[in-house]
């Protein structure tokens, strides 16, 4: 119905928001029209007379398109008051970087298999962005407010199309849900779920084209430190807490939490695989193959057996914490061994 630069063309207009109380057709849409696909089906296009202000008798609306879909659209002639006064218009050229994504937003709602109402995006947006650069191989976006995570969403699918590899970094603070989010208490949580999906969805479509495509991601949180404060004036000891001073280790931190930590303090990229062995009985993290070898055994279970087994591997950082040497003369040996068998390897004792 769209006849651009045409007198008698129908301008598409969304009944949405604002719209559906601010004029007559948006008036009629949500008092006559809306629920209204549940008897007349998807789709319909209604054709009713004695309403607008254009120069026809009638106006056509249409209901959603799509089952899970609210929204409709009116279609709207130029008014009169505007075609009485056509010859006194200023004509202007289009503005060629305009983005015409009114049906885009007015469908994103479910976009991405999750529900939420606050502000989401479409992809296209995103792909019409992402088009504006030249982009390379392994190109990371970041997005500081990623809400319900439709930029990582449109990263996976351009990434589906073009083989590029784009890495993404999405930061969301746990902000609290509406009531209407369903099982979703913060907004995290439903950018999290959306990857998730998302991921799952474009490979199901195309899994031909989408065998390497990665669409797996890590979760971190922001948290304090992981160490204690052990530094304590005589004066400020309590002897009855003399015990929890033994480790500089909050008590409350996994294994997972003290890696993240060496990886960020040695500034390797937290992206890279990580594996889990097993060597004498303790597990053992393995960075990309031997970035970095940690075990976190704070029982005393290190012994020089498993030091060298792991200087076998070679790794190029070895860590472990103060509080898993089996004795003190385990401890003096570690740097030994590794000059012995692995003498390129940095290590550090948390």
């Amino acid at each position: 119905m769209r006849n651009v630069g045409s007198k008698i063309g129908l301008k598409e207009i969304w009944a949405t928001g604002s719209i559906l109380d601010g004029n007559s057709s948006g008036r009629f849409f949500r008092d006559h029209l809306s629920g209204k696909s549940e008897v007349d089906g998807i789709g319909t296009l209604y054709k009713v007379y004695g309403i607008g202000d254009d120069d026809l008798p009638y106006r056509y609306f249409s209901g959603p398109k799509k089952s899970t879909a609210t929204k409709g659209k009116y279609y709207q002639g130029i008014p009169r008051k505007v075609l009485d006064n056509l010859d006194n218009i200023k004509k202007s050229q289009p503005i060629v970087t305009f983005m015409d994504l009114a049906g885009n937003f007015g469908n994103c709602r479910h976009e991405g298999g999750v529900d939420f109402r606050s502000g989401k995006k479409p992809i296209e947006l995103f792909r019409k962005l992402f088009g504006m650069v030249v982009s390379e191989k392994n190109d990371l976006i970041l997005d500081f407010f990623s809400g319900s995570a439709s930029t990582a969403h449109a990263v996976m699918q351009l990434n589906s199309e073009d083989s590029i590899n784009r890495k993404f970094i999405m930061v969301q603070i746990p902000e609290d849900c509406f009531e209407k989010s369903g099982a979703f208490k913060t907004i995290a949580e439903i950018g999290k779920e959306r990857i998730r999906r998302a991921g799952q969805k474009i490979k199901a479509e195309n899994p031909l084209n989408t065998m390497d495509l990665d669409i797996g991601f890590r979760v971190l949180k922001v948290d304090s430190s992981n160490m204690n404060d052990v530094y304590y004036s005589p004066d400020v000891l309590d002897k009855a807490n003399l015990a929890s001073y033994v480790s500089n280790i909050h008590e409350d931190r996994s294994d997972e939490d003290l890696l993240f930590q060496v990886l960020l303090d040695w500034g390797v990229d937290l992206t890279l695989p990580i594996q889990q062995q097993t060597i004498e009985g303790k597990p053992v993290f393995i960075v990309a193959e031997n970035v970095i070898a940690a075990c976190f055994d704070r029982e005393g279970g290190i012994t020089e057996a498993f030091i060298k087994q792991l200087a076998e591997i070679k790794p190029l950082r070895a860590v472990f914490c103060d509080a898993g040497f089996a004795s003190d003369s385990v401890k003096i040996n570690v740097e030994q061994i590794f000059k012995l068998l692995s003498p390129n390897t940095e290590l550090k004792t948390l």
